[in-house]
């Protein structure tokens, strides 16, 4: 549980949400050729996209992402539950994309995507996911 400092209590997906953005936030500020090979930093509308992009998202879904950012400086979002589950989400400047691979016959993905519009399949696609997971354990 985590309490403010008027000592309400901060539900947990609000704490999981700014670890997000924090993570997000840190991304500005790597440096020019972070990975070695050329990689750029994200730039602050990027951040304030994926922002905006994830905080619609976690209200569809109750699961939380882990953020990645590529040598490009798009960020992004993933879900993995093993080799064979794996959605991953990137965000740019005008738009997004998404790949889905829940299985080898179940491969799918979208880009070039309205960022302020959550695409009803991605949805579908994350809960089918996890909702797999729980038969299975």
């Amino acid at each position: 549980m985590m309490i403010d400092y008027k000592n309400n209590i901060i539900p947990e997906d609000i704490k999981d949400l700014k670890k997000i953005f924090d993570t997000l936030e840190e991304y500005s500020f790597l440096k020019e050729n972070w990975d070695g090979y050329g990689g750029n930093k994200a730039n602050l509308k990027i951040i304030e996209n994926a922002k905006s992009f994830i905080s619609k998202l976690m209200k569809e879904i109750n699961q939380i992402p882990n953020t990645m950012i590529s040598s490009y400086g798009n960020v992004g979002f993933y879900f993995k539950l093993d080799k064979n589950k794996y959605i991953e989400i990137e965000i740019e400047e005008n738009s997004y994309s998404y790949f889905v691979y829940t299985n080898v016959s179940d491969l799918f993905g979208k880009d070039d995507l309205d960022l302020n519009i959550i695409d009803f399949d991605l949805i579908n696609a994350i809960k089918l996911m996890y909702k797999e997971k729980e038969w299975i354990c």
